[in-house]
């Protein structure tokens, strides 16, 4: 995989990731226009980073993100998944092909 697609790959699961999490914890944020900030304020959303992560929400964001891409969620990966830059660097790595093509 090159660059340029890994690139992508990562924004796609990026904003995948961001929408789960957006729906779980029933937010509205108001995102920054410019492209490279918004990207940062996804990056910069986890677990104990916003007042609606708590513990619960957290379960509920792994429960879909494992409906999501078929993907089981266990003890040795889920400090993986406590917040979303480290999520989809994870999941890149790990399913790069289960992404998908629309967000």
């Amino acid at each position: 995989m090159n660059t340029v697609n890994k690139a992508k790959i990562y924004l796609k699961y990026l904003k995948e990731i961001f929408k789960i999490c957006k729906e779980e914890l029933e937010i509205n944020p108001k995102l920054p226009k410019q492209r490279g900030k918004r990207i940062k304020y996804f990056e910069n959303m986890g677990l104990g980073l916003h007042p609606k992560w708590d513990s619960l929400n957290h379960v509920k964001i792994l429960h879909c993100i494992e409906e999501k891409y078929h993907f089981e969620i266990t003890e040795d990966n889920v400090s993986n998944f406590n917040n979303i830059r480290v999520a989809a660097k994870f999941l890149i790595k790990n399913h790069p092909k289960k992404i998908s093509d629309k967000f």
